[in-house]
């Protein structure tokens, strides 16, 4: 046990043994209560987030990739052969759309890690706004914009992202 003091004259005090609270301390812990030690969340966490939104990206780019041989090669093999002539020409017009959507999100995920990884002023807000559009995107979507929305979304978070992106300037 550590020797307490009084803070007016020096002497030492004697707490008694078997008192409940007889930790160093204890007798000033309710007298004088603790400053609230705030979360580091942010900070904490930006660095896991940042590169978890940039392997997302590269991971619907890669899906993008797949997808797209998969189906080019359904076409080739004459896979859409029986099907009734409007439905292939609909399917084959709405592929370059599909394409142009996904690989559109693809890199914003990814610059969205950057956004954070490097603390742009604006990556808090980039971030939420995917992470609720992300939440769509299950199983690894939902998750990415859970832990997002965690980390970012309370309102000290923002005060420590506007302290964090200020470091930057």
């Amino acid at each position: 046990m550590e020797a307490q003091f009084c803070r007016q004259c020096g002497a030492p005090m004697a707490v008694p043994a078997g008192v409940p609270g007889s930790f160093p301390g204890a007798p000033y812990a309710r007298l004088y209560p603790q400053p609230y030690a705030p979360q580091l969340r942010v900070q904490q966490n930006l660095q896991p987030l940042g590169i978890l939104w940039c392997v997302f990206g590269a991971y619907r780019l890669v899906a993008l990739l797949i997808a797209s041989v998969m189906v080019r090669s359904l076409v080739d093999n004459g896979m859409f052969t029986g099907m009734p002539r409007f439905m292939s020409h609909s399917l084959t017009a709405f592929m370059p759309i599909l394409l142009v959507v996904t690989l559109t999100m693809a890199a914003a995920y990814i610059f969205t890690g950057y956004s954070l990884l490097t603390r742009k002023p604006w990556g808090r807000v980039l971030g939420i706004v995917l992470g609720i559009l992300a939440l769509l995107k299950i199983p690894f979507g939902t998750a990415l914009g859970i832990y997002t929305l965690w980390v970012l979304a309370p309102q000290a978070s923002g005060a420590e992202w506007d302290a964090l992106s200020a470091d930057q300037r």
